[in-house]
């Protein structure tokens, strides 16, 4: 015969397991879609709805050919995303994920990544 106070134990246990569950759940279904890679790929990314003229067209060029220099003059690479929602994410976390999720935007096998 079991004991009753192991089989109370073991039924919280579930239940709690089975609510984890289900509120983790919840959790990763109000976080949206994070952007996809942009195509063809760029350093500069202006997701932005509300601010579509973050920079002018002239600006974006220009910081565009900056960041692309300073890849290939030092193999760091940085990557620049304007959104207008982080979709339930902490800032950090957006785009460390977003930096994940697409692969840094990184074509590179090896990469050392710092998202801000």
């Amino acid at each position: 015969m079991t004991n009753p106070k192991n089989q109370n134990n073991m039924k919280k246990s579930i239940f709690l397991s089975g609510l984890f569950s289900i509120l983790f759940g919840l959790l990763a279904y109000t976080q949206g879609d994070l952007p996809n890679a942009p195509s063809p790929f760029r350093l500069y990314n202006n997701l932005s709805k509300e601010l579509p003229d973050f920079l002018s067209n002239a600006e974006a060029s220009q910081i565009e050919q900056k960041l692309r220099a300073f890849n290939d003059s030092t193999g760091n690479q940085i990557v620049i995303v304007v959104v207008d929602d982080l979709l339930g994410y902490e800032a950090w976390d957006y785009a460390t994920e977003n930096r994940s999720r697409s692969g840094a935007w990184v074509r590179k096998k090896k990469t050392m990544g710092l998202s801000f």
